[in-house]
């Protein structure tokens, strides 16, 4: 699967196109580099990620828990901050470092 989506991503280009997008949205929503990762922002995030999927009552193993685990690790950082996080994270997936 795509990281950071829902749909499949059947080759690598159509995953990098998904990051992208999901970079650009990144960027809009955390233009404010005084915005903070707190407890509540993160169990209303997931909760939404996991919405769809019938809120996924157990995350282990998913992209939903490595999305959560990276935002705890995050918790007080700014969205900046948690964006530098994602953006390693998904150089490391894509140069092969990383297994999805």
């Amino acid at each position: 699967s795509c990281f950071g989506s829902y749909g499949a991503c059947p080759t690598k280009a159509e995953a990098r196109r998904s990051a992208a997008r999901i970079a650009l949205m990144n960027s809009v929503y955390n233009e404010q580099p005084t915005r903070k990762i707190t407890q509540e922002f993160i169990d209303a995030t997931v909760s939404d990620a996991a919405n769809p999927y019938g809120g996924l009552r157990n995350e282990a193993g998913t992209g939903i828990g490595a999305y959560r685990f990276m935002l705890v690790q995050s918790l007080g950082k700014t969205m900046l901050e948690f964006q530098e996080l994602m953006t390693v994270f998904q150089l490391l997936c894509w140069n092969g470092s990383l297994k999805a």
